[in-house]
């Protein structure tokens, strides 16, 4: 009976898309690029002969958190191929060209009939879900057949309905998956009060994703003309909540630090009112020459590039913390920066952020008052900015390694 709702549901899921489709473009791509899906992948894959690893991503942060090993694994499993699935929209149109990958695809709907298709035509050698995806039919066709799943970086909370009295199907679902590699010892305890003994706290493999881009950094060299030897402030993905948190603060700064803006959402909308919230000479990147790297304010009006400017930042404020979804505050820790976020419970989701908080490399702000503090703290005390930097970089060197212990268990539990 749970199984029948459960494929209810996703039905009635698809059906609500589906309506949405006609007012929403991201919902018009969730239908469209699932429109002869399967077919599509039976034509890519009927001459494949290389065993495949399948990697499944809800969406762009997952995929994030899921490539270090999926490049790890394309060095290492040179014989294999890499098939990597997204959710959402958001993930596939970023990187559905992944070079990282040999095929990029959504995933079909989360049915009996697809699931056993999708199987079948993929065989894969092994599956890994990143993070939080968890779909039934999926995992229960893998178990069938006798496939490893494995779920990577992945979180559990006593408050998460697997974990309620009537979450015995989702905890049912669980235990069919293979091995989980956990962020902290508190899921493992979860887990393991119902019954799941298959885990292995790994970390984040987020961590070795951010420790790789600052290895591998290359200079930007009209950044480094803008920023001129002055204090950089960037401002990453931000939401309008963010600037109008900011900005009034900020803009009695404006002269005496440099300020970079990334938009969460690259729109002119937004970019438009940015722009005529802030005080000062500004520029959008997509404009940015030589003769106009005076300029007080760069706003990112581009995908991408938010991970590489920290590089040449001395503060960072991680927008998202105000709405309950924090952006990434890794990409800047890594950098050896101190960092700071609105205020709101769903950061105490977010492992890390727990971390650096209670570290002291990461604040987190409610008021106005508490903004004025803060900024005058680390515009004004170059210690101060170091201490809490240091405690920021500290943090990933100790913590990085998770993509080296879901790869031992790989090579030992793969006959590759």
């Amino acid at each position: 009976m749970s199984q029948l709702f459960y494929n209810i549901s996703v039905y009635l899921y698809y059906f609500l898309i589906w309506v949405a489709g006609f007012f929403n473009q991201k919902a018009r791509k969730f239908i469209d690029g699932r429109k002869g899906l399967l077919e599509s992948i039976e034509k890519d894959l009927v001459d494949e002969e290389a065993p495949i690893l399948w990697f499944h991503a809800a969406s762009l942060g997952e995929f994030e958190q899921g490539r270090p090993l999926m490049d790890k694994a394309r060095e290492d499993f040179a014989s294999c191929k890499i098939l990597l699935t997204f959710f959402s929209p958001s993930g596939y149109e970023i990187r559905k060209d992944y070079e990282g990958a040999d095929y990029v695809y959504y995933l079909p709907l989360d049915t009996p009939r697809n699931a056993k298709k999708f199987l079948d035509i993929v065989k894969p050698k092994v599956a890994i879900f990143i993070k939080y995806e968890f779909w039934y039919n999926y995992i229960n066709q893998l178990h069938k057949l006798g496939i490893q799943a494995l779920s990577i970086s992945s979180v559990f909370r006593k408050k998460q309905f697997v974990f309620h009295p009537l979450g015995f199907f989702f905890r049912k679902m669980l235990k069919k998956v293979s091995h989980f590699f956990v962020q902290n010892k508190s899921s493992e305890v979860l887990l393991k009060s119902i019954g799941v003994s298959q885990v292995t706290v790994s970390g984040d493999t987020r961590l070795d994703r951010v420790q790789k881009i600052a290895d591998n950094i290359q200079p930007i060299q009209a950044i480094e003309q803008f920023k001129r030897g002055k204090l950089v402030f960037i401002i990453g993905s931000s939401w309008p909540i963010d600037i109008n948190f900011l900005v009034e603060e900020l803009n009695l700064l404006i002269g005496q630090i440099k300020l970079i803006v990334a938009p969460h959402n690259i729109n002119d909308t937004e970019l438009n009112q940015i722009e005529s919230q802030f005080e000062g000479s500004k520029v959008r990147y997509s404009n940015l020459n030589a003769d106009n790297t005076t300029s007080d304010i760069l706003i990112i009006d581009n995908i991408g590039m938010l991970s590489q400017m920290y590089q040449y930042a001395d503060i960072a404020y991680i927008g998202g913390g105000f709405r309950g979804a924090l952006h990434n505050t890794l990409e800047a820790a890594v950098f050896g920066i101190p960092i700071f976020f609105g205020k709101h419970e769903n950061n105490k989701k977010f492992q890390e952020s727990i971390d650096l908080l209670q570290n002291g490399g990461a604040i987190e702000v409610s008021n106005q008052s508490q903004l004025k503090a803060i900024l005058n703290g680390l515009i004004t005390d170059e210690t101060i900015r170091k201490e809490r930097g240091d405690i920021n970089k500290q943090y990933i060197l100790d913590n990085a390694g998770s993509t080296d212990i879901i790869l031992k268990y790989l090579k030992e539990k793969l006959a590759i």
